[in-house]
Order: C-alpha cells, then structure tokens, then sequence
C-alpha cells in the first residue's frame, strides 16, 4: 500500500534538498559526500523508508538524518494514497505542495490573523491553479486537507495576494461532503468551527483543539471521527450561524453522543476576529 508523504517527511526532504518523482523523492544522501542525489525517500505507514544506492546501510541514513534533525524522525501515522494510480486533481496539487514554514501561508496566519501556531494537515503550493481550462491563473494558496475517516478527500484552498499575503478567494477542489479538518482529534470532544481560520483562532484563544466542517451547512452532516465522546459546535455570532447550530443539535444528539454549542463571546463577530492584530477587544 502507498502512504501519503506526512509533513515531517516533506520537511526532511526539502531541508536535503531533494525534489519529489512521484513516489518517491530523491535526495543527497547524508550519510556519505554525495555530489548527486543518491538517496531514495518514500513514505511508509509509520516513518519514512530509505534506500541509498550508493549502497549506505538504512540504519546508518537514519543516523545522519537523525543527526540533521536534532532529533529522532517522528513516527507519524501516514495516510493511506487512494487505490486509483491516477491521483485526483486535490492529491496531485497537495502532493506538489510543502510545509508552511516560512512562506506566504504562514506569514498570512501570523500577520493577518494573528496565529502563531502551526495548524497541522495544511500546506503551502507557491502557483496553485484558480479556475479551469488549459491556462488557468496560478496564485500562491494555503492548502487545508479535507478529511474523512482519516482519508484525504478533498482540499481548500486560500489563495494569497503575493504581495500583501491577504487572502482573495477561497475554492474547494475534490468531494468535500462529510469532511472535517483536521485527519484526527485528540481525545474525546469534537470541536468543529465554520471556517479554517475560526478553528484556529479558537484554539489560539481557548487553548483547545478544535477543527472546522467547512461551512455552516455543514453542521449537521459531518462525520463523527473514531473514539469521539462528544461533538461541540462553533458557530459564528450571527442569526445563520445559531439557527444551524441548534437544527444540528436537535437532529444529531443522543444519549450516546451528546452535542453542545460554545458561542463566541459577546462584542466579536466569530473566533476568528478575536485574534486578528488590529481587533484585539469587542466592540463597546
């Protein structure tokens, strides 16, 4: 079974300097003085699988990019890829894309919304397509991984002005229905936001998790992940935003899952505007 390349993996390859094939990425391997790329990266189920063949021993790789790091190679549960060689249109530009470290996307979290954390399950495509035909527009975008049962299913994107770094539009790419962000939650609550940018906030003001079903609509069809003990809902400070919450509740709760609402507090349209730098404090 082939697995998604985690963000860890990504990272690792982009700091040897290697370039993606496909499966695979090819890479100077750290373990020997190597003019051209002679170590093969793959993605498996827990870590990463290499193969130097310059004839290096894996275990000795692992050492040297151990070295590299600092520290040992995270064992991160990787995803599934989808049975379907020929992957879709979302996987092919999540797989061309890279950590947010230090790019425009990161930069539009933390200057414009006032996020200092690094949301996991998100990427960075520098000439991400907007629209369709042969010749569509190419602006840099924030990827948001859309998922299902831990399976990647769809991706937003938020497009990005290359200058200012604001956001200009934002578009789904793939069958989104059902999905939430992130892959997975800790523990057993359920936190789930309108929006990407909402979710975040919550978090960066609360302290605790929470993930987002892409839309008000949604409220009421998301898929509950596994292990999960209780759904709340985020909704915005808006007569749409309540009235679907409630309808969500009514419909979905059970003895075995209750759902809850948390409202925003008074004087903010949403999360999201708590944290962004100049709207700090509600309205009077």
């Amino acid at each position: 079974m082939r697995y998604q390349p985690t963000a860890e993996t990504l990272a690792i390859v982009e700091r040897l300097g290697g370039r993606w094939n496909g499966r695979y990425a090819l890479v100077p391997c750290p373990a020997h003085e190597d003019r051209t790329p002679s170590l093969s990266i793959r993605q498996g189920r827990q870590s990463i699988l290499v193969h130097c063949f310059a004839g290096c021993d894996g275990s000795e790789v692992m050492r040297a990019i151990r070295e590299m790091l600092g520290h040992p190679v995270l064992g991160q549960r990787a995803l599934p890829v989808p049975a379907n060689d020929r992957p879709a249109p979302f996987q092919r530009l999540w797989n061309e894309a890279s950590p947010i470290v230090g790019t425009l996307a990161q930069r539009y979290l933390l200057d414009l919304r006032g996020i200092t954390f690094l949301p996991p399950d998100v990427r960075f495509h520098p000439a991400c397509p907007m629209g369709r035909g042969p010749m569509p527009r190419r602006l840099p975008a924030l990827l948001v991984g859309v998922f299902k049962a831990r399976r990647l299913i769809a991706i937003q994107r938020l497009f990005l002005d290359p200058a200012t770094g604001s956001r200009t539009h934002r578009m789904m790419l793939g069958n989104s229905r059902g999905g939430t962000w992130p892959a997975a939650f800790a523990g057993g609550a359920m936190r789930i936001a309108e929006g990407f940018e909402t979710a975040c906030a919550y978090r960066q003001v609360t302290g605790r998790e929470a993930g987002t079903c892409f839309g008000v609509r949604n409220f009421g069809g998301f898929a509950l992940g596994d292990g999960i003990e209780q759904a709340i809902l985020l909704p915005d400070n808006d007569r749409e935003g309540m009235q679907a919450a409630q309808s969500s509740v009514l419909a979905r709760q059970s003895a075995a899952l209750p759902f809850a609402i948390e409202r925003c507090p008074a004087g903010f349209n949403d999360w999201a505007e708590m944290t962004r730098p100049e709207r700090s404090r509600p309205a009077a």
